[in-house]
Order: structure tokens, then C-alpha cells, then sequence
């Protein structure tokens, strides 16, 4: 997730902002959720084989779910900025 942040933030300062718009829609919006998903089946699983230790004062579950949900937000406000772009 992080290179995909990375990725997209590279795009905004180097493409046009109907691009990075793009960008950032499909990372925040797209692959996201996709990651998210990702990250809990492998915490499932991790939890259910009993080899798991989770932090103690910031739960991992909780924290990736707000990233996810930040970057869904922000996905948001790329495609707002998107469909302004392409109506012009």
C-alpha cells in the first residue's frame, strides 16, 4: 500500500492532474479496499494458527481499517476532482 501511495503521489507531480486524478481514484478507491481484504484474510488466518501477537496499544485491525477508510475518502475527492476535469 505504501508504494502504491508512493506511486501516486510521484503521478501528481510529474503527469497532469486529470492523470493523477485518475491515480489517485484507482489507489484510494480501487486497490484500497483490495489491500484491505488482503491484510485481514492474512490476520485471519495468522489469528486462527494461533502465532499472533498484536500491538498493545494501537490494534493493527482497527488501524489498517481507518487507513483504508481514509484513502477510500480521499479516492472520493480524486474522482470529484476527475469527472470536474473531464466535464470542462
Amino acid at each position: 500500500m505504501l508504494l502504491a501511495a508512493a506511486i501516486a503521489t510521484l503521478a501528481l507531480f510529474l503527469f497532469e492532474s486529470s492523470f493523477s486524478n485518475a491515480a489517485g481514484f484507482l489507489v484510494g478507491s480501487l486497490a484500497g479496499p483490495v489491500m484491505l481484504g488482503w491484510f485481514l484474510a492474512d490476520d485471519n488466518a495468522r489469528r486462527a494458527a494461533g502465532r499472533y501477537g498484536d500491538w498493545a496499544r494501537l490494534p493493527v485491525r482497527r488501524l489498517a481499517s481507518a487507513v483504508c477508510a481514509l484513502g477510500w475518502i480521499l479516492g472520493g475527492v480524486h474522482v470529484y476532482f476527475l469527472a470536474q476535469e473531464l466535464t470542462r
